[in-house]
């Protein structure tokens, strides 16, 4: 066997390895093929196969643990991805590199780790000191940290782990930008949520030009992907609604292109604008091609009409050519006339409805469910407006301290006068009687 041409199969052991080093004169570091693998060293076999006794011959002689294999990278790198935590806990006691990159695709051992979901692994690494946010620098995934791996992953209770050891949300991957971007695409509400709430940008859009999602936010992705619970979940915060991507396109643009009635309907209670044209000189509901949703949409810019709120040439010449929606123009107007003399303290639900430059600033003590206060309260007095009144009442994406269900409750309880029959009556039954709550007006 010539030193050049070390070769070897699955039967290479402690025995015959030993026998090389010691009686033939092999180094210890040296390069082999093994089961067609090129380029290892005994130490990979080591670990490759678990072979502990065999790692510990090699770590008492000294060998390098840093060999850095092109395809498989150094043993650790190999090691992270097996079942034997043992044997990742030896490399590194003995100074086994765990930022060390793979090959040249300049993974470290926590890259590998985690996306082999080797959860245990991983965690082992970052307590030994891994770097959660260093980058690899590879031609396809510029950039990419441990961290948007993990996001990768979808699994909650890593991510959470590696957010705890200071990972940084707002570090740039190539092509999908940022880390909220690859959850926003994967749906996990949770994910997203903790995301933002560990201060992801929920407003910067997707800056690579090469990216199919340029100058998307993620909200456009997630109404793209018909992620509705993602975009209930950006709306609890500070989004902006209206943003458009390069093309011109809104949220609601895109949404009506793959129609999902959750998507579409959370944005329009939410306040989006439907009068917006984008490049194509479209409005949104130009490409809507679905009956049911086509329907909201109308009787939704029926509503806004009925409100006095501006509504393009365009919209409009859709309702008239539907009769059916006079009937409905009806019973807004009567809503509406309704809305302008009950109040919330000194502001009356029209002005909530048209958002007259005033916020309800709600802070709560308890986190009881009140949708029945919902239902019973803003839905009997106004059931045609009461989506759109329960999004302005939440203050408009005011964040985890203004859920909608905990805003209603503290102006149920505190502030409500109503001039309409016995809403405020009906309301107060359900008002919880240990909320600690106060109301404030700006």
């Amino acid at each position: 066997m010539s030193r050049k041409n070390l070769v070897f199969d699955e039967k290479l052991n402690l025995e015959k390895i030993r026998q090389l080093i010691e009686k033939k004169g092999i180094d210890i570091n040296a390069t082999v093929t093994y089961c067609e693998e090129k380029g290892w060293t005994f130490l990979h076999v080591a670990v490759d196969t678990s072979n502990e006794e065999l790692l510990d011959y090699l770590l008492d002689n000294k060998a390098n643990l840093n060999v850095n294999n092109e395809n498989w990278g150094t043993p650790l790198h190999i090691a992270v991805t097996r079942d034997n935590m043992r044997v990742v806990e030896k490399l590194i006691d003995h100074g086994a590199d765990v930022n060390s990159p793979k090959g040249s695709y300049v993974w470290t051992p926590l890259h590998v780790a985690i996306e082999a979901l080797r959860e245990e692994a991983a965690k082992l690494l970052v307590r030994k000191g891994a770097d959660v946010n260093i980058p690899c620098d590879d031609a396809i995934r510029t950039g990419c940290t441990p961290f948007h791996v993990a996001i990768e992953t979808n699994r909650e209770k890593l991510i959470e782990f590696l957010l705890k050891n200071k990972a940084d949300v707002n570090t740039k991957l190539k092509l999908f930008s940022w880390p909220i971007f690859s959850a926003t695409t994967l749906g996990n509400p949770k994910i997203v949520r903790s995301l933002i709430d560990h201060g992801a940008s929920i407003n910067l859009p997707v800056d690579d030009q090469d990216s199919p999602y340029f100058s998307f936010t993620p909200l456009h992705i997630a109404a793209t992907f018909k992620h509705s619970k993602v975009v209930r979940v950006l709306m609890d915060y500070d989004v902006d609604i209206d943003a458009v991507t390069n093309q011109g396109d809104t949220a609601l643009h895109l949404a009506l292109l793959r129609p999902n009635e959750a998507v579409v309907k959370q944005l329009l209670i939410a306040g989006i604008n439907v009068n917006i044209l984008n490049n194509e000189n479209k409005i949104a509901i130009n490409y809507c091609d679905e009956d049911s949703i086509f329907k909201m949409v109308k009787e939704h810019i029926v509503k806004l009409k009925a409100a006095k709120v501006w509504i393009h040439k365009k919209n409009i010449n859709i309702i008239l050519k539907d009769t059916e929606l006079k009937e409905l123009w009806k019973k807004c107007l009567e809503e509406i006339e309704g809305m302008k003399v009950a109040k919330i303290g000194a502001v009356t639900f029209f002005d909530v409805l048209n958002d007259h430059g005033r916020e309800l600033e709600v802070y709560t003590e308890n986190s009881e469910d009140v949708a029945a206060v919902l239902d019973a309260g803003v839905g009997k007095m106004f059931p045609l407006y009461a989506d759109i009144l329960e999004s302005r009442l939440k203050g408009k994406y005011r964040g985890k301290m203004v859920k909608y269900m905990l805003c209603i409750a503290s102006v149920l309880r505190f502030s409500i006068t109503l001039n309409v029959g016995n809403a405020e009556k009906a309301l107060g039954a359900l008002i919880p009687n240990d909320s600690k709550s106060f109301l404030s007006i700006c």
